[in-house]
């Protein structure tokens, strides 16, 4: 889905930046694969471990927390 669309929209100079939580999400790698082919600057967020994505981006940027909650109050 998301590689279509960085195909058919990107240009190169552009910047893909790639969001998964897990690291694994198979579209989201597509997308990501498909904009550093397509000669787009890559970024990556991502959290637990990273997972695949990290191997696919320009710069990659890891919250290694496996919570997707925050374990903050606010006031």
């Amino acid at each position: 889905m998301f590689a279509r669309q960085v195909e058919a929209l990107g240009r190169p100079g552009d910047v893909a930046i790639g969001i998964s939580t897990s690291g694994g999400s198979p579209n989201v790698v597509l997308g990501l694969q498909a904009a550093r082919a397509g000669g787009l600057a890559t970024i990556g967020l991502t959290g637990r471990d990273g997972g695949v994505t990290g191997c696919h981006v320009d710069v990659h940027v890891n919250v290694p927390e496996a919570s997707t909650r925050g374990s903050r109050k606010c006031s």
